[in-house]
């Protein structure tokens, strides 16, 4: 990406994505001892003068994996370009992978200090001498908080941030315990003990944690957001009808009710097979209903040869990656998730803020978001029956399916807007400064 504004003596050309198991970061961890570790720091540490860019704000740096696609990333992009507007904090961003579309997302001046760490593995000297830079730079920035979003970032982060003596140094913890294995679960707990505060993002989160052994004390919920602009109609909307209607010879029509679900096709736990037995006992209810399942990832074409076996191929189409969410649920009557596992699903929001009524499963916090009964409906994972029913039930009652649209609306406004969320944020970092206000930054 020669267009991206990379700090280089903080990359490694060449290197491939960050990778590595937990596997390996656990003999990673064992293998070089602390001591050895905390004198290479003191090296290269010992000769950097404390300084700052304002030092008139905290500094605050956001660690992120990369600027892909997804859900988490997404999250931390629009809450660093909202902290940054505020004018409080000093912001800046850290990255294991400078690549993806998110990053023209990123606010100008933030983009242009973005600092780059690649790494091989966690298994290599070289993730060491990576983490010593990060640690180093943070000290010389004299970062007061420290903000990792995900796995990758908390595993890197707060080994790097306790290093640097950062003295706030916040985790994130945005999915189900359950879809991580044993390893890599016991590694992201370990790492997080050296966090001072980890975000949940919905209570249903926060008991699994407690539930696996995380400290009570540490952990903070703070919901996400939703930006209303990001499913705004616009007018790419007929563009994406006449792509979804050219994928079927033109069989689909305006006067098609439409099912859309909005989900990646990386993990199984979204149960994209359960969605795919409830389209067929609504087919059998209502034959002009039509199905869209947008999303990308290794089990698409799994998925996709499912719906040719179960005869729905003519009723359900895939169109991939969704870059226009807005113009997609435009098209939606009802909107779905089907997941068995999920920590505070983005959907969810993007499905109410549209205005669309939800049918969705009892996983992680949707009971957090949707109200059943009054936003949508809420039923058991891996239950197609029920699923299935759902949906008749909204599709068969207009009425009832625009009242519920105009109350999710209504409720992601007011419950899970960008402004709470930097107000929540806002207040994690003043209560976890408090004891250090004597110091000066």
């Amino acid at each position: 990406m020669s267009e991206t504004p990379i700090h280089p003596e903080f990359s490694v050309r060449g290197c491939s994505s960050f990778g590595g198991g937990a596997e390996d970061g656990a003999a990673w961890l064992h293998r070089i001892g602390w001591c050895s570790l905390l004198l290479h720091t003191a090296f290269e540490m010992r000769s950097i003068v404390l300084t700052s860019a304002d030092p008139s704000l905290p500094a605050v740096l956001h660690l992120v994996n990369s600027f892909a696609e997804g859900g988490t990333e997404r999250q931390a992009v629009q809450l660093v370009n909202a902290l940054h507007a505020t004018g409080k904090w000093n912001v800046s961003v850290a990255t294991l992978n400078a690549g993806g579309p998110l990053l023209d997302k990123l606010t100008e001046n933030v983009r242009d200090g973005l600092l780059e760490y690649r790494l091989r593995s966690f298994a290599s000297w070289h993730a060491w001498q990576q983490a010593l830079r990060f640690a180093a730079r943070l000290k010389r920035d004299r970062v007061c908080i420290l903000h990792a979003h995900g796995f990758y970032p908390n595993v890197f982060g707060m080994i790097a941030g306790t290093l640097a003596g950062v003295p706030i140094r916040i985790a994130s913890k945005k999915e189900s315990t359950k879809l991580r294995s044993t390893s890599r679960a016991r590694l992201e707990r370990f790492v997080c003990s050296l966090a001072t505060r980890v975000v949940a993002n919905c209570n249903a989160v926060r008991i699994e944690m407690l539930a696996a052994g995380w400290s009570a004390k540490k952990i903070e919920v703070i919901y996400n957001a939703i930006n209303p602009d990001r499913v705004a109609h616009n007018a790419e909307h007929d563009a994406v009808n006449h792509d979804v209607d050219h994928q079927h010879d033109g069989q689909w029509h305006e006067r098609n009710r439409v099912v859309v679900m909005l989900a990646n096709f990386v993990h199984e736990a979204k149960d994209h097979d359960t969605m795919l037995h409830a389209a067929r006992r609504v087919a059998t209810h209502a034959p002009d209903v039509r199905f869209i399942l947008a999303g990308d990832g290794p089990l698409r074409s799994k998925v996709e040869a499912r719906a040719r076996e179960m005869h729905l191929h003519r009723r359900v189409t895939f169109p991939g990656h969704c870059s226009n969410v807005g113009a997609l649920l435009a098209r939606a009557t009802v909107c779905v998730l089907a997941s068995r596992l999920e920590g505070f699903p983005n959907v969810i929001l993007e499905y109410m803020a549209a205005e669309r009524p939800v049918v969705a499963t009892d996983a992680g916090g949707v009971r957090e978001a949707v109200l059943d009964g009054t936003t949508g409906l809420i039923v058991a994972p891996g239950n197609p029956q029920a699923l299935g029913d759902a949906l008749i039930a909204l599709l068969n009652d207009p009425a009832r399916a625009q009242m519920m649209g105009r109350a999710g609306r209504a409720r992601a406004l007011a419950n899970f807007s960008v402004s709470r969320q930097v107000d929540d944020v806002t207040r994690l970092y003043k209560t976890a400064l408090e004891p250090l206000s004597a110091m000066r930054w």
